[in-house]
């Protein structure tokens, strides 16, 4: 039997992912666009992400054999063998994009924090 986990850990996993992501990258998007561009684009971000994620809510909810298969299982239940194939050929390339914009933002802002404590520059 799989662990369950419950609704208040799945929100907080969800929203350090939210908040980590946009404690490097909001700041760089809102000075090099604007206050008035960044919330547009913010905005516009936020409720296509939020769509999408109820979109697939109510796909899991609709059919109760996909809660217990990640996403490539599901793809496989619903499209077919290449869907499958094609998340699982996905994933690594996400999370090795996923870790280099890390790296990037968080090397930019510990150059900007450095900068500041030492006044080195």
């Amino acid at each position: 039997m799989k662990p369950q986990i419950s609704l208040i850990k799945l929100s907080l996993i969800q929203l350090g992912g939210i908040v980590g992501a946009g404690t490097f990258a909001l700041p760089a998007a809102f000075q090099s666009m604007g206050i008035l561009s960044g919330s547009a684009v913010y905005w516009s971000m936020a409720l296509t992400v939020l769509t999408l994620h109820l979109l697939y809510t109510e796909i899991i909810l609709a059919r109760p054999d996909l809660m217990h298969a990640r996403i490539p299982g599901q793809a496989g239940m619903l499209f077919g063998t290449p869907a499958k194939i094609f998340a699982y050929a996905i994933y690594p390339t996400k999370l090795i994009g996923a870790i280099a914009i890390y790296i990037i933002l968080g090397g930019g802002f510990l150059h900007t924090l450095i900068t500041m404590v030492t006044g080195a520059g």
